[in-house]
Parts: C-alpha cells; structure tokens; sequence
C-alpha cells in the first residue's frame, strides 16, 4: 500500500482539480470507504475465521443476485422468468456447496458373507 501510494502521488498531484469536492462527493466517498471497504473487510475476515475459506468463497456467487435485485429496486429494471431461474439455480448450489442443504443418500447394501 505504502509503495501504491508513493507511485502514485505524482499522477494524483498533476491532475489535482480546481476546486475543492462539495459536502456531497466527500460524504459519498467517506460512505464508501467506510461502508464498502472497511466495514465489508471486517465481516470478510471474520466470515473466514469461522468458516474456512472455501465456503467463504461462496459468497462470490451470490453478487450476480444482488446486483439484479438492486437493478430491480433501484434502477426500475424490469425482472424476467429466466433471472429468477438463474437466481433459484445460483441459491441452490450456494445451499449445497455451504452444507445448509443436504441430498439424501442411499445406504449402501450389507455385504453378506461368502459361503
């Protein structure tokens, strides 16, 4: 991070704007950081202490999902059969891959012993 930043100082320091960011953008990035950086990596890392990595990776498939409900509810986008299909199918395999939902297996036969 420290040799990010020194990199790119120079960059940042020629295209510094002309006036200073309003309440609103400041806020907006203040938000963001805190929100959804900081406050997301805190619950990440906790998520990977009690549950190991591979189910914390499950995760990853629930954003497609997200993202079409915020496009639904935010943007007005209109929600057809085949995204809910899609979404139906990606909680199905987050459920099987996390262990929350369990096929049923058949018992294997007894072996009976040879005369």
């Amino acid at each position: 991070m420290i040799g990010a930043t020194l990199v790119l100082i120079p960059f940042g320091l020629a295209q510094l704007p002309s006036h200073v960011p309003g309440w609103k953008e400041t806020g907006s990035v203040l938000a963001l950081a805190v929100l959804g950086t900081a406050v997301a990596q805190i619950l990440l890392f906790r998520v990977l202490r009690s549950d190991g990595a591979a189910r914390m990776s499950l995760v990853t498939y629930l954003l497609p999902a997200t993202a079409l409900v915020y496009g639904v509810t935010l943007l007005g986008e209109s929600l057809t059969v085949e995204e809910l299909i899609g979404m139906v199918l990606i909680f199905g395999g987050v459920a099987l891959g996390s262990g929350g939902v369990r096929l049923l297996r058949r018992e294997p036969a007894a072996a009976t012993p040879a005369p």
